[in-house]
C-alpha cells in the first residue's frame, strides 16, 4: 500500500503543474510515463475495482489530469504524446477505464476504442 500511497503523491503533484514546467522537464516526465506504463501493466485487472481505487478517491482523476497535461503539451514532444496515449491505451484495455478526452485538436483515440464494451469514464 505504501508503494500506493508514492504513485498517487507523484502523479497527484505532477498533474497540478502547469504546461511551462512540464516542458522544461519532458525527460522526467517521459521517464514517469514509461515506469507507469510497467506498473500499470502488471498490476492486478481488478485493481481500481477496489473501493480505495475507484472513482470516489482523487488517483484517477489525478491520472486523467496528468496524461491530459502530457497530451497537451506533446504536440511539442512527440515522445511524451506517445507515452500519454500509451497509458490511456493500457488503462482502457486493462481496467476498462476511459479517460475522458484530453484536448482540443489532439487525437486521442486508441485503435481499438470503437469496440463495445462497458467502460467507465472518469470525470475530473
Amino acid at each position: 500500500l505504501s508503494s500506493f500511497e508514492h504513485w498517487r503523491d507523484t502523479v497527484s503533484m505532477l498533474s497540478l503543474v502547469g504546461s511551462g514546467a512540464v516542458l522544461r522537464h519532458a525527460e522526467l516526465y517521459c521517464n514517469v510515463l514509461s515506469t507507469m506504463s510497467s506498473h500499470l501493466s502488471s498490476i492486478e485487472r481488478d485493481f481500481f475495482e477496489e473501493v480505495e481505487y475507484s472513482g470516489g478517491n482523487f488517483f484517477l482523476p489525478a491520472l486523467n489530469r496528468f496524461v491530459k497535461l502530457c497530451c497537451e503539451c506533446g504536440s511539442n514532444n512527440e515522445e511524451l504524446l506517445d507515452s500519454a496515449r500509451e497509458i490511456r491505451q493500457i488503462v482502457h484495455s486493462r481496467f476498462g477505464i476511459e479517460l475522458l478526452p484530453l484536448s482540443r485538436g489532439v487525437d486521442t483515440r486508441s485503435d481499438d476504442e470503437n469496440e463495445e464494451e462497458d467502460v467507465m469514464e472518469v470525470d475530473v
